[in-house]
């Protein structure tokens, strides 16, 4: 399923003319520790239960970053619950503007379902990462 995301992600920026997001293993496992975390306490909130957001969960898993997004979302019910993750990120303004940006180059995505509710949490953290030492 993240594979998906990455991909619905990356066909609304090839719509609008911008590379694809590269997968960051560091970026995805910031975004899995969060999306776990809002799914095990069935909560939708940028800021994680240890008081974290995208910057330190980043700095946590030794991302190497200029500049960082996140959008998260929940959904429930639905047949594709992709792309209505996809659809209200792209409905919104902020959500909107991470996916389009032309500085984030790199992605982690992460899918959780929660134990309590049966939802889906989702997590993207784009970043913008430093350029190598010469």
């Amino acid at each position: 399923m993240e594979s998906q995301l990455i991909s619905a992600v990356n066909a609304e920026r090839e719509k609008e003319g911008l590379c694809a997001l590269v997968s960051c293993h560091g970026a995805r496992k910031a975004a899995w520790d969060h999306c776990r975390d809002m799914a095990m306490h069935d909560r939708l909130d940028h800021t994680g239960t240890d008081g974290r957001i995208v910057g330190g969960r980043l700095d946590r898993r030794r991302v190497d970053w200029i500049e960082a997004g996140e959008n998260v979302a929940r959904n429930k019910g639905y047949d594709s619950p992709i792309g209505e993750a996809v659809r209200a990120w792209m409905a919104s303004p902020e959500h909107r503007k991470n996916i389009l940006s032309s500085r984030f180059t790199e992605t982690g995505v992460a899918i959780s379902r929660s134990p309590v509710s049966g939802a889906y949490y989702f997590t993207q953290v784009f970043v913008r990462s430093m350029p190598p030492e010469r």
